[in-house]
């Protein structure tokens, strides 16, 4: 959840076309690449934050009310903590979206997902 939720960030925040490369082995990973989310990566968690808070702060974007929520979501599906009350739906969301795609058509699918959810953070609302 955390790799695919970075990707939806820096390709909606940070890069508009962003060249995605999914490693099956992080550690050849080219030396040209910006890497993210494995053990040595330029952005990778730090302390008690997942991927997604750290390239969020690291790029000034945590300030976004919204942005917080969504990492909130991604921080408790990731590795838990305070629960989300839409985490559920939204990880079981994920998994069939995993269950029929991989790499960049995952992330193609799940952009709208993400996109929807962020969405429905900017709009005050009760549900």
């Amino acid at each position: 959840m955390d790799r695919l939720g970075t990707a939806w960030l820096i390709q909606r925040f940070i890069d508009k076309r962003p060249r995605f490369i999914w490693l099956a082995v992080p550690q050849k990973c080219p030396k040209s690449a910006l890497g993210y989310d494995f053990d040595g990566a330029t952005f990778t968690h730090g302390g008690e934050k997942v991927t997604f808070e750290v390239v969020a702060e690291s790029f000034g974007l945590i300030q976004d009310p919204a942005l917080q929520r969504l990492a909130s979501l991604v921080h408790y599906i990731d590795i838990g903590g305070i629960p989300v009350d839409e985490a559920p739906g939204f990880e079981l969301l994920v998994r069939g979206l995993q269950a029929r795609h991989a790499d960049d058509e995952l992330l193609a699918a799940a952009m709208p997902a993400f996109d929807a959810y962020y969405a429905a953070l900017q709009v005050p609302h009760e549900l």
